[in-house]
Parts: structure tokens; C-alpha cells; sequence
């Protein structure tokens, strides 16, 4: 039995060796390019199938050394970097009083942005699944798009005179127009904010992007 296993480790030892040999013969002293035909099938790397670069018969990228390549390439990730949309995080502005509400809707008229308020209550479940869409929709909007919320508890009277009955609930005021929207609104139907702000968006200014899905 030992004798046997001896026999055939030995019958693999000198095949490698042959193909080591033809390997030598085939190539000389360098190294097969990498990565290299298996069968009849060429291994294209990445970067050629994305660059389009030059792809020898063993599918080596040959101009993936190429120092003028790499700048080519370098510049075109600096061109698609700078060709996205840039948004700017939008802070969601808290007002404490009808003061500072009142001088935060002046503020956004007199910049001409449109202005959005989200009125919600701590002790409230619903408004906390909605806060967390809201927070995110504020982060994917253009900066002529203004974001605020106003406590309930806090504010009882503000609120109740803003015709504000059920939590959460959405205002929307645009510029000289005042108060454009009023409605209450479910974490679940949270695309009708999106919808609503939209419609109130002008033609040259940036959509509301999609929100992923939570």
C-alpha cells in the first residue's frame, strides 16, 4: 500500500516537472502574462472591459502600467465624480416659538425658498417613523428648499391656530403666496410630501429625489 502511494507521488512529481519545463521552453525566462487563457477562452481583467483598454492574445491589460493610461483614467473617475448632482444636507431648522416661526417664514420668503414645516409631538409613535423620512428627504433636496419642525406639546396654541388637528401634519408656504399646503400625513403615504413639495418646485430648480425604500 505505502509502496503504491510512493509510486504515484513520484509519477506526479516528474509530470510537473515536464510541465515546468514546457513552460520554460514556451516562454523563456518571463513569467506567462497574468491573468492568461484558460482553454480556449481569454480572462479580460476589469480595468480593460472599463477602460477599454488594449487587451493582448493572453488577455494581459498591456496598458495598464502605461503611465499617460493611468491619467486618462484618473481623469475620467475625477469627471464622473464631478459630473453628479450635488446636493447639499439640509439641516431641519427646530422653532421653539411663534417668534421664531414667524421670522423663519420671512427669511424663506425674502430668499425665495420654498418652505416646509412638519409639525409632530414626542409622545406620538407615528410622528417618530415620520420624522425619519422627513430628516431623510430634507438631506436629498436642493438648498432652495427650507425645513422646519414645531413641537405640539410645546406649542399648543401656535399649532392649534395654524389649523394643525392631527399629527404629524405638513405646511408648505412659497414667497409672497403664504401658506400653500396644509395636510396630515401617515409615515406610509410620506411620497404625498414628496408629490406636494414637486408641485410647488419651479421647472429650473431640482426635484425631490426618489427616497429609498425604509
Amino acid at each position: 500500500m505505502k509502496s503504491s502511494t510512493l509510486r504515484r507521488n513520484i509519477a506526479v512529481a516528474v509530470a510537473l516537472i515536464f510541465v515546468s519545463l514546457a513552460a520554460i521552453k514556451a516562454f523563456g525566462t518571463h513569467a506567462p502574462p497574468r491573468p492568461f487563457a484558460v482553454g480556449h477562452h481569454t480572462t479580460f481583467t476589469s480595468s480593460a472591459l472599463f477602460y477599454g483598454s488594449e487587451v493582448d492574445d493572453g488577455g494581459y491589460d498591456s496598458s495598464y502600467h502605461d503611465p499617460s493610461k493611468r491619467e486618462e483614467r484618473r481623469k475620467l473617475r475625477l469627471e464622473r465624480k464631478s459630473a453628479k448632482p450635488k446636493l447639499e444636507k439640509q439641516e431641519i431648522l427646530v422653532l421653539n416659538s411663534q417668534e421664531e416661526y414667524l421670522e423663519w417664514l420671512e427669511k424663506c420668503a425674502s430668499n425665495d425658498s420654498l418652505a416646509v414645516i412638519k409639525f409632530h409631538a414626542s409622545w406620538c409613535k407615528s410622528c417618530q417613523a415620520f420624522s425619519r423620512k422627513f430628516q431623510q428627504l430634507s438631506s436629498l433636496s436642493p438648498s432652495s428648499i427650507s425645513y422646519a419642525s414645531l413641537e405640539f406639546s410645546a406649542n399648543p396654541k401656535l399649532c392649534r391656530s395654524l389649523g394643525v388637528t392631527h399629527l404629524p401634519s405638513v405646511q408648505i408656504y412659497k414667497g409672497s403666496e403664504g401658506k400653500v399646503e396644509s395636510f396630515s400625513c401617515s409615515p406610509k403615504r410620506f411620497d404625498k410630501v414628496k408629490v406636494k413639495i414637486n408641485e410647488w418646485l419651479d421647472a429650473a430648480v431640482f426635484k425631490v429625489k426618489a427616497e429609498p425604500e425604509i
